[in-house]
């Protein structure tokens, strides 16, 4: 080989040595050596996870559950992503996703780069209680305040029929149509108050009746709460604004409405 050309060559393989030095970064072997040792570590604190997924049920049933994988690309980059599921409950609840983000962290486990909610049925948490023994309770509820005594069913729902799912409560000037959901063990899922025959209705009656049910429901579904607070909760859900009004009631959401005049009540918590 001439001289020449091995000198060419030669200075070619210290030109490309030179662009490697220069160019690559030669600290991210060590960051993906670290990373993937870190991965390994994390995998291997399940007791930890367990620990995590055990506080999370003891709140939110045992359709809760909370996993995570972790990936990291050439560059070392760390990512955690940490997965919610449940498989029944409320879709909408950002107290479900702070708990279990909270208690991730509280395990020990790391931070969380990405919250994965994934949700597999819709099917409501119970009342806890049948439709008869929430209108034997509805109608003591009612008696409670001067406003609400006049309020009764209407001669179809009888005191032999308080189990009935559809129902209609009456007063003087005002009717409101109630409709429980039930599920297979014949207890209440889901509620809804509604203005029944407005247009013949008289519209300050109408509206006091519907909080007398809105306060009868709450002092039903939350009997320890006080007076007070019953007043400022029923006050919420039926305040001025958008049609619908969402207030927390303890384990409860009310939903309000304006057109019609109404409310939806669901469980979103078990404790």
């Amino acid at each position: 080989m001439p001289k020449r050309t091995r000198l060419l060559l030669v200075l070619l393989g210290l030109s490309a040595m030179l662009y490697i030095a220069v160019q690559v970064d030669w600290s991210v072997p060590g960051r993906y050596y670290r990373n993937y040792q870190h991965v390994q570590a994390m995998l291997a604190r399940k007791d930890q996870l367990d620990s995590a997924v055990a506080r999370l049920r003891a709140r939110y049933g045992e359709s809760a559950n909370m996993s995570f994988a972790v990936s990291f690309d050439l560059q070392g980059t760390f990512t955690q992503v940490v997965q919610v599921t449940r498989e029944c409950g409320e879709l909408d609840d950002h107290s479900f996703l702070d708990d279990a983000r909270q208690l991730f962290k509280e395990a020990g486990l790391g931070r969380i780069d990405r919250l994965e909610y994934r949700y597999g049925c819709d099917q409501p948490l119970s009342f806890g209680m049948t439709v008869q023994a929430f209108n034997q309770s509805f109608i003591s509820a009612l008696k409670e305040h001067s406003w609400c005594r006049e309020i009764t069913p209407s001669q179809a729902l009888s005191q032999a029929r308080l189990d009935q799912p559809s129902q209609l409560w009456t007063d003087k000037n005002a009717a409101i149509q109630a409709q429980l959901d039930s599920d297979g063990d014949g207890s209440i899922t889901r509620g809804r108050w509604y203005s029944a025959l407005a247009p013949l209705n008289d519209g300050q009656a109408q509206y006091r009746m519907m909080l007398c049910a809105t306060r009868a429901v709450i002092r039903v579904l939350e009997p320890g709460l006080d007076e007070a607070q019953v007043f400022k909760l029923n006050s919420e859900v039926h305040s001025e604004g958008p049609d619908s009004q969402a207030v927390e009631v303890g384990r409860y959401r009310f939903s309000g409405a304006t057109r019609p005049t109404g409310f939806n009540v669901s469980r979103v918590r078990k404790d």
